[in-house]
């Protein structure tokens, strides 16, 4: 776990399966219903929940990457996607593992977007995913 300042949130270190390397902001879920550690790419038509955002980029596939699971991240959103303050994040239905924009919170949401960016950035979000990690919280 990971309270730094005003940066506070909780972070689980999981195993990269998503085929390539990590996407800093990238929005994720447990790899099926196995619990083991390991995420995918969100995607807004396969997967119900968010778990929750990448921190580190280029952290090679099979590699242990840091995820905030609750608590100030950068989301990445799509590229069609402006984010705007005080809006609610959720999953793009363009491109797997981004961010959208939407009015309220959802079923697929991911938290308040604490800041406007431009269309396809990194924009700071509350996570909040609509399902927690079953995984150790101790770190790598």
């Amino acid at each position: 776990m990971i309270l730094r300042g005003n940066n506070k949130r909780l972070v689980s270190y999981l195993t990269n399966r998503t085929g390539a390397a990590s996407v800093k902001g990238q929005v994720v879920t447990q790899t099926g219903d196995t619990y083991d550690e390991s995420y995918v790419a969100a995607t807004h038509v396969s997967n119900a929940h968010t778990d929750g955002v990448v921190l580190v980029a280029g952290i090679p596939d099979g590699g242990r990457v840091p995820v905030a699971t609750h608590g100030l991240a950068e989301a990445l959103f799509d590229a069609a996607q402006t984010p705007t303050h005080g809006w609610w994040a959720t999953l793009a239905s363009a491109t797997a593992g981004r961010a959208a924009r939407i009015t309220s919170g959802s079923g697929t949401g991911l938290g308040a977007i604490l800041e406007s960016a431009a269309a396809g950035a990194l924009a700071d979000v509350d996570v909040q995913p609509s399902v927690g990690w079953d995984v150790d919280m101790g770190g790598a």
